[in-house]
């Protein structure tokens, strides 16, 4: 079992290449899963269709990474979440070795994925499973929200492919994201994967191997988290 976990597309830069490298080859064949049920971004059938053909910016961004990789354009095929379901979606991943899933929103993401009714196909896939930003949250067995003036803490149940680590994606050092990391770690003893963007981690059977600027925080760290939580506050 592979497993990447990322926050955005430039994983094709120095700080990433250097582990993934001879984990994403060339001659792989690699399966693109964009979701997202956002207002104003991919909110219908017809922008969806319209942000993702070929050659849109869009389109053009999801798949920049994987040919600085090497692998071939023809060898990058798209799921559909308005036009796919399970028999369709299982026809894609047959004979592939990458899939790729991005979104913004969790919530959306899951709730597109029970949808199309592939959770297990996902949660089963052989290959390479990779997740960018909601994607990278929605693999493991739970994910919360980072708390924000829209979204309160909560967890959710996510696909299952890995368990006993949260994630916290698109880290910066301010009063939500922190929050949420010291509000994970007091509900368990789980500890929590912190990847800012130009972070990530590669997890391969029980190996977990850390890039860039990621790294992991655990109920040790719960007092300095506190302090720097204060900190921040006071100077807001």
């Amino acid at each position: 079992m592979t497993v990447i976990l990322l926050n955005k597309t430039n994983f094709d830069r120095d700080w990433a290449a250097e582990t993934l490298v001879g984990v994403i080859r060339k001659d792989m064949k690699a399966v693109m899963m964009p979701l997202s049920y956002d207002e104003g971004w991919s909110s219908d059938r017809n922008d969806w269709s319209d942000r993702f053909r070929e050659e849109s910016e869009y389109y053009e961004d999801l798949i920049r990474p994987f040919l600085a990789y090497g692998i071939r354009k023809e060898n990058i095929r798209f799921i559909d979440q308005y036009e796919d379901d399970a028999e369709t979606v299982s026809g894609k991943l047959e004979g592939s070795d990458l899939l790729c899933i991005f979104g913004y929103d969790p919530d959306d993401c899951m709730d597109r994925i029970e949808d199309m009714n592939v959770r297990e196909l996902i949660r089963n896939y052989r290959g390479i499973l990779m997740g960018i930003s909601a994607g990278s949250k929605i693999i493991t067995d739970r994910y919360y929200h980072t708390p924000d003036e829209l979204h309160g803490f909560a967890y959710r149940e996510g696909i299952g492919r890995l368990s006993g680590f949260d994630i916290d994606t698109h880290y910066s050092e301010d009063e939500y994201h922190l929050a949420g990391i010291i509000r994970c770690l007091e509900d368990g003893d789980r500890p929590v994967l912190i990847m800012p963007d130009r972070g990530g981690a590669l997890i391969s059977g029980e190996s977990i191997e850390l890039f860039g600027n990621a790294f992991i925080a655990d109920y040790s760290d719960i007092d300095e988290l506190y302090q720097l939580y204060n900190e921040i506050s006071e100077r807001n």
